[in-house]
């Protein structure tokens, strides 16, 4: 009741409440404003990479997304250089089938390009893989494929019941911001979160590169049945 009949009181408050207001729609907005720019970075940063480059940015992208036992057929050991050859990559699923990836920094005929690579991959004298062991093929780039492109290219894989699956530009860089940073500051150094969640072989990594550090990676022996609490 004291407030109420104090108007200079009322009026102090309302003011405060609206410098409080405002500053948080300040750091809203900022906070808005560098995901935005975070999210700039990292697409024009992969648009920037050589062929290379980005083949090593996607062996780590899809090998991250789950996909195990990478071939790199497509690069140069121990350098960001290409080599010739179909497919650019290749994973061996559990079940003894193979993966088939191509990849792409093309901004201009993306379509004719993995056109051309997706004929390559069901050629098996460029692959030395009979068709019927194939059960994927991926594309990687970092353009714009559209609608219409990526359902032709998926009929020329479905007679043979190939899957298709594609990871474009927008896709990656989403993924490499929200679920994988360390693979955007490793390859692209572009710090996205403080680096306190990394993967498990990163954490063993990081541990054991310290002298006096006692190793983590030793086989478990004995000791399975506490193992599989875990």
């Amino acid at each position: 009741t004291k407030l109420q009949s104090n108007p200079t009181a009322i009026s102090y408050l309302s003011i405060m409440r609206n410098i409080i207001d405002n500053k948080i729609i300040q750091l809203w907005d900022t906070q808005i404003m560098s995901k935005v720019n975070l999210t700039e970075s990292i697409l024009n940063s992969l648009t920037e990479q050589d062929g290379g480059k980005f083949q090593r940015i996607a062996n780590a992208y899809l090998s991250a997304k789950g996909y195990k036992n990478l071939t790199a057929t497509g690069s140069k050991i121990g350098t960001d250089k290409t080599t010739q050859g179909t497919p650019d990559a290749y994973f061996r699923t559990q079940n003894g089938k193979y993966i088939l990836v191509e990849y792409s920094c093309q901004q201009s005929g993306l379509y004719a390009k993995f056109k051309e690579d997706i004929e390559k991959c069901l050629n098996t004298t460029k692959t030395g893989i009979p068709i019927n062991q194939i059960d994927k093929i991926i594309l990687c780039h970092t353009s714009i494929l559209h609608a219409r492109n990526f359902l032709s290219l998926k009929k020329l894989c479905e007679p043979h019941q190939i899957e298709l699956e594609e990871f474009g530009l927008n896709c990656i860089a989403m993924d490499l911001e929200d679920k994988y940073p360390w693979i955007a500051k490793k390859y692209l150094g572009i710090q996205i979160d403080t680096g306190q969640i990394v993967t498990k072989e990163e954490f063993i990594s990081y541990y054991e590169k310290s002298r006096v550090a006692t190793s983590i990676s030793n086989q478990f022996f004995s000791r399975e049945s506490e193992l599989k609490l875990f």
